[in-house]
Order: C-alpha cells, then sequence, then structure tokens
C-alpha cells in the first residue's frame, strides 16, 4: 500500500504525531517508496515535535511532584490515542486520498 501512495509523507507524519506508537520500523517501510528523503524527514521532525514536547512537559511536571497535571494529560493523550486507533481507517483514506 505504501508503494502505490502518492503522498507517503502524510502517513509518516501521523506515524510520528501520535505518541505510543513504535516508530522503529517506520523508516524501513518509507525506504521502499517515492518519498524524497528532505519530504520524510520534514514528515519526521512535524509528526515527533509534539510528542517529544508533551513527553518533556509531562516528565517536568513528575519531577516536580505535580501528579494530578501529568496524570490529567496521560489521560487526555490516551483519550486521542484510543480515537486515532478506533478512526485509524478514516484518517488514513483521508490522508491518502487528498489531492495535491
Amino acid at each position: 500500500m505504501l508503494l502505490l501512495m502518492r503522498h507517503p509523507e502524510r502517513v509518516a507524519f501521523l506515524r510520528f504525531l501520535v505518541p505510543g506508537v513504535p516508530n522503529g520500523i517506520v523508516p524501513y517501510l518509507f525506504a521502499e517508496t517515492r518519498v524524497t528523503l528532505p519530504r520524510y524527514l520534514l514528515a519526521v521532525v512535524a509528526g515527533s515535535t509534539p510528542s517529544a514536547f508533551f513527553c518533556v512537559f509531562v516528565g517536568d511536571r513528575l519531577s516536580q511532584g505535580n501528579y494530578s497535571v501529568a496524570i490529567v494529560l496521560a489521560v487526555v493523550v490516551v483519550i486521542i490515542i484510543a480515537v486515532v486507533l478506533a478512526f485509524q481507517h478514516r484518517i488514513m483514506a483521508r490522508i491518502t486520498t487528498t489531492g495535491d
């Protein structure tokens, strides 16, 4: 499926955007696509930045003993992940069929 996509970088962005999704295999999958290295790197950076910020923020709250904020944020992320997983096929269809 990745080989036939017009814009595989959109899928890479989505995969790196959602925290908790194992991203170790993603570079191997996208090595077989037609995505250029600059576009792939841009998608990875753009997708990884929000989740990295979230992890740093939650870690900061935990280190300061502010467990309630960390728990609330973790619950929000779990809800977001659940929604993304529940609508994964619709999201992927929208991302892969959108024109230029």
